[in-house]
């Protein structure tokens, strides 16, 4: 898929991870017509096979899964949070980010919220503000058996071992 090569920098071997790797994946898998799951290498590749809708989906699941109430899957109603989550008396305000860039942290960092992405900008030193990146998501999905069937299942066409 030579044709693609032009969107990533060459000079940045982690370029992919800030552009259109799930996009060029599913392009991909659309060109194979559908008969051969296309292979990514990491579990960050993985996670970058998922919607921004999917990824906040995700997050939502994994929060659910861990007894939290999360009434609504999609962000944008309220400013500045994706998720609202609610487990007894605590509640958790969520910004989710497939890629986390600087100046989008620097828009989030002195607000009550942690910040779910993939990956994040390396200039994002000291957070005021918990990142979770694709570790730690991997690490909540390990103890969440639903969680992670739901993902295979949204990703079937990516080829990926846990």
């Amino acid at each position: 898929m030579g044709t693609f090569k032009s969107i990533e920098d060459p000079k940045n071997p982690e370029s992919h991870l800030n552009s259109y790797f799930g996009n060029i994946k599913a392009i991909e898998y659309i060109c194979s017509d559908k008969k051969k799951k296309v292979k990514v290498d990491s579990f960050d590749e993985y996670l970058e096979c998922l919607s921004p809708i999917e990824f906040e989906t995700l997050i939502a699941k994994l929060k659910e899964e861990d007894g939290y109430f999360v009434p609504a899957y999609k962000g944008g109603m309220l400013k500045d949070y994706d998720l609202i989550c609610k487990k007894g008396k605590t509640q958790e305000n969520l910004q989710i980010k497939l890629n986390l860039s600087k100046e989008t942290y620097n828009k989030y960092k002195n607000k009550n919220l942690s910040i779910y992405c993939v990956s994040k900008d390396k200039k994002i030193k000291n957070p005021k503000i918990t990142i979770y990146d694709y570790n730690d998501v991997l690490n909540l999905i390990q103890k969440s058996e639903k969680t992670k069937e739901w993902l295979k299942q949204t990703l079937d066409w990516v080829e990926f071992k846990y």
